[in-house]
């Protein structure tokens, strides 16, 4: 159970939706089952659902259709899926799951496997940030490594905050957004190898996916009224550029010292002001983290994403991108009466 209250905010615009005061009285209730099938076998499932009371309490004629189409109750699968061992050294996990990749806890770079939860910008932990997808997944094991092959049929991405919400600060809903159908003509694939060692680990990894966020784009141009002059209206929509990754992860621990990097180098990129071209971009991160107090850990963390081939129109509306783009994270996480 959970409430906002908004306590700092502009009064609205005549036409806006008044989020001020109390903005969410909500109630969120996952039900999990998981069952032995046999001693190799096991299947999981997980059915997440919330409603949120404070629509019913402020009336729904103040709130856009796309507000309460998304935020007054939700329903979705989380971790629903069937595990176990084909040969001894082999697994397989097939159905809806989270992969993680990578070594950082609070910036993205190797990590891109699963959407993220973006509805309530900076409201959600990490932890719960991630949405499942649906996937075959292969693990093979040899002495301290192992390899994962993943193939991903289901085609989900980054959920965002919808027009007239709390978390919305365009004037005007997003254009359409164009979602390739699930299955194998667009299925993702990705590939992982990780090394486990005595007081360190290493990972490599390799994706064919979509960008989990959309882009702009010109999809035609309507003659509305013949003139003199002629106007004309543009039709943009949302698209995902298709992206192949490299990335490598590797952590290094030192005492109550937790040393951490990660690199990817992301290739075709597409932006509404460049048109006709892709772009590569490499992001690089560096962290390091501190366990020595009782049920505590700090932790900072350094990212640059660079991009490639740079042309300063991408600066302008609405790309609005710089060649390098830093990003910084410190946090705090502490355990309390022994985790309980």
């Amino acid at each position: 159970i959970r409430a906002f209250y908004n306590y700092a905010k502009d009064p609205p615009e005549q036409t806006q939706t008044d989020w001020r005061g109390i903005s969410s009285l909500r109630g969120d209730l996952l039900l999990e089952a998981e069952s032995k099938l046999s001693a190799s076998w096991q299947a999981k499932v997980s059915l997440w659902g919330y409603y949120d009371a404070i629509y019913d309490i402020r009336g729904y004629d103040e709130y856009t259709d796309e507000v309460i189409e998304t935020h007054v109750k939700d329903l979705e699968l989380k971790d629903t899926y069937i595990q176990g061992s084909l040969l001894p050294s082999l697994d397989i996990k097939v159905g809806r799951q989270v992969v993680v990749w990578g070594k950082s806890d609070n910036l993205r770079v190797c990590d891109v496997l699963n959407p993220l939860y973006l509805r309530e910008v900076g409201m959600t932990d990490i932890r719960d940030l991630r949405l499942t997808v649906t996937m075959a997944r292969l693990d093979y094991y040899w002495s301290n490594w192992n390899v994962s092959a993943m193939a991903i049929p289901e085609i989900r991405f980054n959920d965002l905050p919808v027009y007239g919400g709390d978390y919305y600060f365009q004037d005007a809903p997003f254009p359409e957004e164009e979602v390739p159908d699930d299955g194998i003509e667009n299925m993702e694939y990705a590939l992982a190898l990780n090394g486990i060692f005595s007081g360190w680990d290493v990972a490599l990894y390799f994706a064919d996916i979509y960008d989990d966020a959309p882009y702009l784009y010109l999809d035609s141009v309507d003659l509305v009224s013949p003139g003199p002059p002629p106007v004309y209206q543009p039709n943009l929509v949302l698209k995902h550029a298709r992206l192949t990754m490299f990335g490598a992860a590797w952590n290094l621990a030192l005492g109550n010292w937790l040393l951490k990097a990660e690199a990817a180098h992301f290739q075709g990129l597409e932006f509404y002001s460049a048109p006709d071209e892709t772009f590569s971009r490499t992001d690089i991160l560096a962290g390091i983290e501190y366990a020595g107090f009782r049920e505590m850990t700090i932790g900072i963390e350094a990212l640059n994403r660079y991009l490639h081939d740079y042309d300063d129109v991408l600066e302008d509306p609405p790309t609005g991108l710089k060649q390098n783009e830093p990003q910084y994270a410190a946090r705090l996480t502490k355990d309390w009466l022994h985790e309980t």
